[in-house]
């Protein structure tokens, strides 16, 4: 009987096909969103997904670069970019969340509860801020925040990742724009809260796209990313931290 349930299940199992390059932004594979949805995807499809997770200006380099089949990415901007000039293919816009300004539960620059990031950042300017420096669409956006760029001793690059920029901050008593996702991903290892959540100038949309000249494959990735992926992406988040940590925008 175990042996004919095995020989069911492979059967019903997709033939294994040539795997795809994805490359990505740190925000989707530091909260987890990946590791749940390319298991589903190789099932359902037989293709397996190398996962390269870098800012989304490495990953938008790496397209063009055509050292990879596939980009998910947060940075709108480069995105269409890439689009006009012909390398990114079938892009298409699946999920948002929110940026947030995270900081010292104490305050000092006194922006907890402002309705505007913009005017939140420059109540910050000359406080201790902690910034990716590394061109992601998290990095972008911060810039777009800012009235004036950023300088002296009180602002700090990391280039590195969002997860390592969150436990910097903390360790310095530092502000720093994250991702929703990433930040409930690190909650419980850092003391940083919430300040500023919500409003245009925070939203945060992510795009899948194929690359030209890449690998057949990322076309059914894409086109799953857009309808099973879903209502995967739906409920990611809501039993651990009781609500989504991305809403899809294809419905």
């Amino acid at each position: 009987m175990k042996t004919a349930l095995i020989l069911l299940v492979l059967a019903g199992c997709a033939r294994p096909q040539a795997g795809i390059i994805l490359a990505t932004t740190t925000s989707v594979q530091d909260s987890g969103l990946l590791d749940e949805l390319m298991p589903a995807f190789t099932i359902q499809t037989g293709i397996k997904v190398k996962v390269i997770a870098v800012g989304s200006g490495e990953a938008i380099a790496m397209a063009r670069r055509g050292a990879c089949d596939a980009v998910l990415a947060h940075s709108p901007k480069d995105e269409q970019k890439l689009a006009e000039d012909g390398i990114a293919l079938d892009r298409a816009t699946i999920m948002s969340n929110t940026f947030l300004i995270v900081g010292p539960a104490d305050d000092p620059a006194g922006i907890k509860g402002m309705t505007s990031a913009k005017a939140a950042f420059e109540k910050i300017r000359g406080r201790l801020f902690a910034s990716r420096g590394d061109k992601s669409g998290t990095h972008k956006r911060e810039l777009d925040l800012w009235k004036e760029k950023p300088a002296g001793d009180w602002y700090k690059e990391t280039q590195q990742g969002m997860g390592e920029t969150l436990i910097y901050a903390d360790q310095k008593g530092a502000y720093t724009l994250s991702d929703l996702a990433t930040f409930c991903g690190f909650q419980s290892k850092v003391r940083l809260v919430v300040l500023v959540d919500g409003g245009d100038e925070l939203i945060n949309r992510y795009s899948v796209m194929r690359v030209k000249g890449g690998k057949e494959a990322a076309s059914a990735w894409v086109e799953w990313m857009k309808k099973e992926a879903i209502p995967l992406i739906r409920e990611f988040g809501k039993a651990k931290f009781g609500r989504p940590l991305f809403v899809p925008t294809l419905e």
